[in-house]
């Protein structure tokens, strides 16, 4: 295949509105600067990550309107399939997890937190 051919993409990006590191308006940049023709956010709504979603929907929404015919930037989420989906009022797409898992816990337990932490789960 010509890599010439092949856009360049990213629909599973996380920033600082939940565990990513970087804001959304410096990872757009970023992508502009470096040739992506699409650019999916992808922040988590699950209960050990919840991001203030409405907050989130403005922030992306004004990253598309600033950057409309340089790049398509879409509004997505990841969601673990336990957790209701009524936060993706918004969402153009949605990424489905599974990070958790249905058991009798004192706090949320992810399969990729700790060691000890999936060390518990798996008991």
């Amino acid at each position: 295949m010509n890599p010439a051919l092949c856009p360049k993409a990213n629909f599973h990006t996380h920033s600082l509105f939940c565990d990513g590191s970087d804001s959304p308006e410096d990872i757009a940049a970023y992508a502009v600067r470096n040739g992506f023709t699409h650019l999916g956010f992808s922040g988590h709504m699950d209960p050990d990550i919840h991001m203030d979603i409405e907050a989130y929907y403005r922030c992306i929404r004004a990253l598309q309107k600033k950057y409309a015919g340089q790049i398509d930037i879409l509004r997505g989420v990841e969601i673990d399939g336990l957790y209701p989906t009524d936060c993706l009022y918004d969402a153009e797409y949605r990424i489905g997890s599974t990070h958790f898992l249905d058991v009798d816990a004192p706090i949320p337990m992810s399969v990729d937190n700790t060691p000890q932490m999936l060390h518990d789960l798996c008991r």
